[in-house]
């Protein structure tokens, strides 16, 4: 077998007059569908001595987007340039590709009588519909068997539950994930409790789902302890102050980071009063540990 690769503006030889399945043209299409979508491809020929093309058997390698054309003595019955051309059938849309030139060299035995090119496509054709009937038919079938195991039967009869295609069914799979679903809701699986250790009961929705909880508790927790922060800062005015001992706080509406050094206080800390006594607040910043004068917390303040 002769394999040649059709290109534009290349004349592309078929053979001799009746040779017959000696040569193969191959036809690159990649791209084709991307570009225009799903749709049939269709070869046309005309031989030197035809006043109309007609149809080619052709075959399609759709994973490698290429058209093969094997060459019949139908195809080389006459010597001289014939032309070819690949139409594309998408729905109403037909895209159609450039011409090809082909070539069939002389024969001695070129007066024969050669087969009618239609009759060629009309065989691939009758080839195509029992092969699209027959796996019609075996989709109807496993249609039927699907629908049957369904409900626990096969081919019409009911099926055991001891017997092994049963649990090949979606009876019994939906069944069994009902089963396992209901359980591992509260901690069990085929109805026995699972420690909170083992790795299944990790797995369940009882887990994840007193997790989730757990999270949005610490979620609620953090928010509102951040609210509190911001419902006493908003109770005082100004800007925070400073101050290197306690005595020199003495304005009971404002904020003050400490930067002295006594006993009960931590330097670097900001106070609020809380109608009582000066309530430490935590650390003002994360610079605060490190300044040691009022000027430097001036600075980071009012800068």
């Amino acid at each position: 077998m002769r394999y040649i690769t059709a290109q534009e503006g290349v004349v592309i030889p078929l053979g001799r007059q009746g040779e017959n399945e000696v040569t193969t043209i191959k036809f690159d299409v990649s791209g084709w569908a991307e570009e225009y979508g799903d749709g049939a491809f269709e070869l046309l020929h005309e031989r030197c001595m035809d006043s109309a093309p007609y149809a080619c058997p052709i075959s399609v390698d759709t994973a490698n987007e290429v058209i093969e054309w094997v060459v019949r003595n139908s195809d080389t019955a006459y010597k001289g340039r014939g032309t070819a051309q690949l139409v594309y059938i998408v729905n109403a849309s037909v895209a159609k590709s450039v011409l090809y030139y082909t070539s069939t060299l002389a024969s001695i035995d070129a007066d024969m009588e050669f087969p009618d090119p239609y009759e060629d496509w009309l065989v691939q054709m009758h080839e195509d519909a029992e092969y699209v009937r027959e796996h019609y038919e075996g989709a109807l079938e496993a249609q039927e068997n699907a629908e049957a195991w369904a409900v626990g039967q096969r081919s019409g009869e009911d099926v055991s539950e001891d017997d092994a295609t049963y649990h090949n069914n979606s009876k019994w799979y939906s069944a069994l994930a009902a089963e396992n679903g209901e359980a591992w809701a509260v901690g069990q699986r085929n109805g026995v409790d699972v420690e909170s250790s083992a790795a299944e009961y990790h797995n369940n929705s009882k887990w994840y789902a007193q997790q989730s909880a757990a999270s949005a508790q610490e979620s609620y927790d953090s928010a509102d302890l951040s609210r509190q922060y911001m419902l006493q800062a908003s109770e005082f005015v100004g800007s925070p102050l400073t101050a290197t001992t306690k005595s020199a706080m003495t304005d009971t509406t404002r904020v003050y980071v400490y930067v002295g050094s006594e006993s009960g206080m931590t330097s670097g800390h900001w106070y609020y009063h809380n109608g009582t006594a000066w309530t430490d607040g935590g650390v003002y910043n994360s610079v605060a540990d490190d300044i040691a004068t009022t000027t430097d917390i001036d600075n980071l303040l009012y800068s």
